[in-house]
């Protein structure tokens, strides 16, 4: 079995204005050698070398570690890179170097020697003129010097450069360079920002080095009117590079609200308000960034809605807007053009665009193919139709719900402008041939209801999603439905006559969705619920919808039997050997009321247990457990698939033996979803990841 990534295109936006979307980006890094290009690391799915005509290769996928946050280049030559990342699942944190005494640096990366002492590095500093490097860590500011060329040969010693009047656990989230720094050896200062901090003299630090020791002085930071901006949370720093005297610093104030732009022009030891833009929106613990431009006449900063840039040191703030869905909300990254000081790279949950030709009064030109095959997709749930060959939908992270016919683009379903959730596939019984059926979940606040959009072959109408209604209610209708569908519908019907068609559970309540044989009046109708203050973490019914297997967060299965008028069974479990603690059901895949599999977290370590039709007992040749399992699903009773943040496993007898089933995949996989679909052009092993979009095999 041989993985293949899914995806061809990314979210096309708008055809005629090559606009696109893709996954959440966290940092770029423009390259200004004749290669040109630049680099994007994406929250959770790796570095990205993206050329200037926007070919995107994948350059971390043997990375042990792809939760990224940070790039910087290094002092030797244009393709010496460092890239740092952050805890995410069994993604390692380290950090990253690009070998430059190979001939492709950027396509050849070794972890630094001497791993820096952090839990996460938010943000890494290289001065070049003196070969050193500062992170802003989780537990303090730590600094290095740079060995010498090839560095990425040499070892990396780290010193605790914390201000001595600060807890060294507190999280420092700014760097920024300062003043005074000379090839000649002329030593200047630094700037950094805490994650917590208070003003106006525990929040920015400026330190520069004496006898080998980086010792950081408290800066002045205005204060705001009223307690508001008396907290920091987290904190963003920027300095112009032609004059570092002049820097810029943003933040929140602790619970995710818009604190302030503030202002230096001493270098960081002195640090005045701005003034405030017009609704930047919240969740600045999640979206911020800064940058000033190389000859410092354009600021710029990010935040949830948008970016919002200034031409007057900071004395107005202007957002910016277009009309050709180029660009996204929630903003993380934000670096000008080293070459072209009125180029700007936008990083947001929405991928990567540019805007050029920055200026007062001037009209920017929009870029956002830089996205067009970064497949970055945060994916929660992925499915394919078993009608059309190709079609498949998926719910992303800030990205709505979506569908593509491949080897097409993923378009939007609807335009919700939210994040999207579930997505599964059903073939009414009656339906016109080359038809199904989508049921789709998107959420925002709070969570939206289930809906349904007719497939007509490979096509969804956009916009022509109908509520799915509760029968008898209330509720009314449903949303966050842990959901999966009936393989072969027909072999129960409702009172109405109508087959089941998938099953589904909130909290402790379980429902079956039914539909009429032409797939109208699609419904949700209960079926059941289990015991307690449990929730429903996974569902399968079996093939016909005879009987209904759901698992809950407290590590109980049940199952619930047609006519689905009785109490839930509480099926028996044989605790597996070694495991130790609470657990939680992570997944499910029925076949018959007597034969079943499932996937079963005790914390970190996972169990594949199998249903015998008397007791769940793990299965003789359990899979390496020093991961949870996130999904499980089966072709049949002997071939079976289960998935971790890391590698994908599989077996052909039934859980006797089990091998890796990771060619083509990346390392680290942050895998949410397996799910088999046969469609007319054969059988595939779908793999729906929490970064690296959508992944196939053939069977």
């Amino acid at each position: 079995m041989s993985w293949q990534q899914a995806d061809i295109l990314a979210i096309q936006m708008s055809a005629n204005a090559d606009s696109w979307n893709t996954g959440h980006v966290d940092d770029i890094l423009k390259f200004t050698d004749e290669q040109g290009g630049l680099l994007a690391a994406a929250n959770t799915g790796g570095v990205w070398a993206i050329t200037s005509i926007s070919q995107a290769i994948p350059v971390s996928d043997m990375w042990p570690g792809t939760s990224m946050n940070s790039l910087a280049a290094g002092p030797d030559g244009p393709r010496h890179v460092y890239a740092a990342t952050w805890p995410y699942n069994s993604s390692q944190v380290g950090l990253f170097e690009t070998d430059t005494s190979t001939g492709a640096p950027t396509l050849n990366w070794r972890l630094v020697k001497n791993a820096p002492p952090c839990g996460s590095i938010n943000k890494v500093l290289v001065i070049p003129q003196v070969r050193r490097i500062v992170l802003a860590c989780d537990s303090g500011v730590y600094w290095s010097s740079i060995p010498t060329a090839p560095s990425a040969n040499g070892t990396y010693n780290w010193t605790n450069a914390t201000p001595a009047n600060v807890d060294k656990g507190i999280t420092f989230s700014g760097l920024a360079i300062g003043p005074g720094w000379t090839t000649q050896g002329g030593e200047g200062t630094i700037a950094a920002s805490k994650w917590g901090g208070y003003a106006p003299g525990a929040a920015i630090y400026y330190g520069s080095w004496s006898g080998g020791t980086l010792q950081f002085t408290a800066s002045t930071v205005q204060q705001g009117s009223g307690n508001l901006f008396l907290a920091i949370g987290r904190s963003s720093l920027a300095s112009c590079s032609s004059n570092p005297n002049i820097m810029f610093a943003v933040a929140e104030d602790g619970n995710s609200n818009f604190a302030g732009v503030w202002k230096s022009i001493d270098g960081g030891t002195n640090w005045s308000m701005t003034t405030f833009p017009t609704n930047p929106g919240q969740q600045g613990g999640y979206n911020q960034a800064i940058a000033i431009s190389s000859d410092c006449k354009i600021v710029a900063f990010g935040w949830q809605n948008g970016t919002f840039v200034s031409y007057d040191g900071g004395g107005s703030w202007n957002p910016l807007a277009n009309s050709d869905s180029h660009l996204h909300a929630d903003v993380h990254a934000l670096t000008f053009d080293p070459s072209n000081p009125t180029t700007l790279f936008i990083g947001s949950d929405g991928g990567l665009a540019s805007a050029s030709g920055l200026g007062a009064g001037s009209t920017p030109t929009f870029r956002s193919n830089w996205s067009r095959q970064l497949f970055v997709q945060q994916i929660y749930h992925a499915d394919g139709s078993s009608i059309s060959g190709g079609l498949v939908s998926a719910g992303l992270q800030d990205n709505g719900v979506v569908y593509a016919s491949l080897p097409g683009a993923w378009q939007h379903v609807t335009n919700c402008d939210c994040d999207g959730r579930w997505s599964r596939f059903i073939v009414p019984r009656g339906a016109p041939s080359g038809d199904s059926t989508l049921l789709e979940e998107e959420w925002g606040a709070p969570d939206w209801p289930f809906g349904w959009a007719m497939a007509n072959g490979n096509t969804i109408t956009y916009n022509s999603q109908q509520g799915i209604p509760v029968n008898p209610g209330p509720p009314s209708s449903l949303g966050n439905v842990v959901t999966d569908v009936v393989r072969h519908p027909g072999g129960y019907q409702n009172g109405s006559g109508q087959s089941i068609y998938a099953a589904g559970g909130i909290g402790n309540q379980v429902y079956g969705l039914f539909a009429d044989d032409d797939g109208s009046n699609v419904n949700w109708e209960p079926i059941g619920q289990i015991g307690g203050s449990q929730n429903v973490t996974a569902i399968s019914p079996t093939y016909n919808g005879q009987s209904v297997f759901v698992g809950s967060d407290q590590g109980n299965i049940y199952r619930l039997d047609a006519p689905y008028t009785g109490s839930a069974l509480q099926l028996t479990i044989d605790t597996p050997s070694g495991a130790k603690g609470s657990s939680q059901i992570s997944g499910l895949a029925a076949f018959y009321s007597s034969i079943a599999y499932a996937t079963m977290n005790y914390g970190n370590t996972g169990y594949v247990m199998v249903w015998n039709g008397a007791t769940w007992e793990a299965v003789s040749g359990n899979p390496p457990n020093n991961l949870p399992f996130s999904s499980i699903a089966a072709e049949d009773i002997n071939n079976v698939f289960v998935s971790t943040s890391g590698p994908v496993y599989d077996t052909h007898d039934g859980g006797s033996t089990w091998n890796l089933a990771t060619i083509g995949l990346p390392i680290i996989t942050q895998a949410n979803e397996l799910r088999v679909v046969t469609d007319p052009n054969g059988t595939y092993l779908y793999l729906a990841t929490f970064g690296r979009s959508l992944w196939r095999a053939k069977l």
